[in-house]
């Protein structure tokens, strides 16, 4: 499951020979005109948004169901920031909107060529620069980022470019991920050393800048750790280890002593293990047996589902 979810839909695929062929035959004779397709979408994806903003009927049926499709799968309303921090909802319209337009639109012909071929044409998720998280897509040799301006205002809306003369990487462990949240997200990430069988999907508690705790689930850290059998987790804990706070812990205990109030999440909070004074408690024994590793992950699914709690106010 997690090994799927990291290889085929998150992460830069390799770009081989054949990549790097059907790219300078498909995609850079076609610059120029992907640059217009991609600029006129997203014009159209940010008139869709002020429409809806303003309940006015849609111009774009299709743009204006994928809208309201990915921003309730991130949980949020459009805000009156848009674009600022959506950088995943509008990368993944525009790859969708593409897709379901392929064989019925003249303008993207030669994508259809390049994937019939077999090019790479998917949304990619990781980092650049070492500072921000980064939805874009990879069009086989190719970076797109049709949300360049998610963060800056006054950068142009799209960027083109080779993958290996963008600043676009894969993110390979826990502390590259949590390293860039602390600098893009302005919030604390503190190892969860107290609660060994939930630390497989919630390997670190956040402290926001407003002192409020949450945990933060993300599929891709869960993946790293599931595929490397723990050991990502090993490694993040053992660069962590010196870096934390009884203060923090302190917050973060008076956090569940909290969430214990609430009636319908006690039942789950007691299954939770709680190991304050043994924080080198061994991680490998949380993987090596298969039905305790899905009873661990089922549990904090059900936390998610029975407490709202918070996700981290990343911005893809």
């Amino acid at each position: 499951m997690f090994t799927e979810f990291i290889e085929k839909n998150i992460l830069i695929k390799d770009i081989d020979e054949k990549q790097i062929q059907l790219s300078k035959k498909l995609v850079e004779t076609n610059l120029d005109l992907i640059k217009v397709n991609l600029l006129n979408l997203r014009t159209s994806i940010d008139n869709e948004v002020n429409r809806l903003k303003e309940n006015k009927l849609p111009q774009n049926q299709l743009i204006c169901n994928l809208i309201q499709k990915y921003f309730s799968e991130k949980n949020r309303p459009i805000s009156t920031h848009y674009p600022i921090g959506d950088c995943f909802p509008i990368t993944h319209i525009a790859y969708n909107y593409i897709r379901f337009k392929l064989i019925t639109t003249l303008e993207w012909n030669f994508l259809l060529e390049f994937l019939n071929s077999g090019g790479i044409f998917k949304p990619v998720w990781g980092q650049r620069a070492g500072i921000v998280y980064q939805t874009a897509i990879q069009l086989g040799s190719y970076y797109i980022d049709i949300a360049n301006d998610t963060v800056d205002l006054n950068e142009p809306k799209v960027e083109i470019n080779l993958m290996k003369n963008s600043k676009f990487k894969n993110i390979n462990d826990l502390t590259e991920y949590s390293n860039i949240n602390k600098i893009y997200c302005n919030n604390s990430l503190i190892p969860n050393f107290l609660y060994p069988n939930i630390s497989s999907s919630f390997p670190f508690f956040i402290i926001s800048k407003e002192n409020q705790v949450y945990f933060h689930q993300s599929p891709y850290i869960t993946g790293l750790i599931h595929n490397s059998k723990g050991m990502k987790l090993v490694d993040y804990f053992n660069n962590s280890f010196l870096d934390i706070s009884n203060e923090h812990y302190g917050t973060i205990e008076h956090f569940f002593d909290s969430l214990r109030k609430n009636s319908s999440l006690q039942p789950l909070l007691e299954r939770i293990e709680y190991a304050p004074n043994n924080p080198y408690w061994n991680v490998a024994e949380l993987f090596s047996d298969n039905e305790r590793n899905k009873e661990n992950f089922l549990l904090c699914k059900s936390i998610m589902k029975f407490y709202n709690f918070r996700n981290s106010n990343l911005k893809y």
